[in-house]
């Protein structure tokens, strides 16, 4: 090989080595709320979805929830971010927007949280709510490939380091609590937390406002001054007493405030969202509809409404504030079902 060949033979080994050591560039955008930059770059992240800790799980549902949905669970990153993340297991009946689901609620938040199936061998199913609605469904390797292509490893990883799982299912399966000796009662009935609280509103022709308070087994509103005590039925057992003339006045004076519960998700013959519905009817009665108790959203708010009769007529809508009630007190709301229409 003469002088000149070596000489350009040397410099293009040169080169290519350096274009072998050169990083490569990446591809970054937009930041979103949590100052992270979620945008597709060219290298992806090494999260798996399998064989994860229920640690890394509820990171990765936190993550990618945030992520996808902002507004509706971007304080709840923030607030795992600054204090730890936790998620606390409830009983699924307390909440009764989440319809779908295997009686589990992993709440990461006062609102947000989620659920999940999963049937034989194959990849558990999320539920993804916030603000009492589902948000999506969305399997575990869906999400985990969502996160590797927008900048989400880190966040998981820096979540894992304080994540705890806590289980606060205390009142056990079934939602009742069995410490009764009344015959025929099984216990208190848990009423879902996000029903329970002060709620304001007016009922039908009456100027005057109204106070319903729900606590964990009980309901009362400052109108009739009535208050009902949920209870679980044996029916095997009550049944020989809900004949009137077969009922002890002992009974009849220990019981005379209790309440039984039947859910039933209706839309009351108009064709709107359903309504998860608690119907509540007497102790011993054995004939009537009963009174319904129902969540859903009113001018972005989160309402109560109480409703009565066959055809599930709404007759009030409580609030949470007495304010929001007297505003909208003689309003009548499309998605809700009254006696007096057609």
């Amino acid at each position: 090989m003469n002088t000149v060949a070596k000489f350009t033979f040397a410099v293009s080994t040169m080169l290519l080595l350096a274009g072998c050591h050169q990083k490569p560039k990446q591809q970054t955008h937009s930041n979103n709320s949590d100052g992270l930059q979620i945008s597709r770059v060219h290298h992806t992240g090494h999260l798996s979805d399998k064989n994860l800790t229920p640690q890394m799980t509820v990171a990765v549902v936190t993550t990618y929830a945030a992520k996808k949905y902002p507004d509706e669970w971007g304080n709840a990153l923030q607030k795992a971010r600054m204090h730890g993340l936790q998620v606390n297991l409830k009983n699924q009946a307390d909440y009764s927007y989440m319809t779908n689901g295997s009686g589990v609620a992993y709440m990461v938040d006062k609102d947000v949280g989620y659920t999940l199936t999963q049937q034989d061998n194959s990849q558990p199913q999320f539920y993804i709510y916030a603000n009492q609605k589902e948000l999506t469904s969305i399997s575990m390797k869906q999400m985990v490939d969502y996160l590797n292509h927008h900048n989400g490893e880190a966040v998981v990883k820096s979540l894992v380091k304080e994540a705890k799982v806590a289980d606060q299912r205390s009142e056990g399966s079934d939602n009742y609590q069995n410490n009764s000796k009344v015959p025929g009662d099984l216990g208190y009935y848990h009423i879902p937390t996000s029903m329970q609280g002060t709620w304001y509103g007016y009922s039908e022709d009456s100027n005057k406002i109204s106070v319903m308070t729900i606590s964990d087994h009980e309901i009362s509103d400052s109108v009739s001054k009535f208050k009902t005590e949920l209870h679980k039925p044996d029916f095997k057992v009550i049944g020989k007493y809900m004949d009137g003339n077969k009922i002890p006045s002992s009974y009849q004076k220990v019981t005379k405030n209790w309440g039984r519960v039947k859910w039933e998700h209706a839309h009351g013959g108009h064709e709107v969202d359903p309504i998860n519905w608690m119907n509540v009817r007497g102790w011993l009665q054995d004939a009537g509809d009963g009174e319904y108790y129902g969540l859903t959203r009113e001018h972005g708010q989160t309402v109560l409404v109480s409703a009565h009769g066959a055809g599930i007529w709404a007759d009030s809508v409580y609030w949470k504030n007495p304010d929001l009630a007297k505003k909208f007190k003689n309003e009548k709301f499309k998605n809700l079902h009254y006696q007096d229409m057609p």
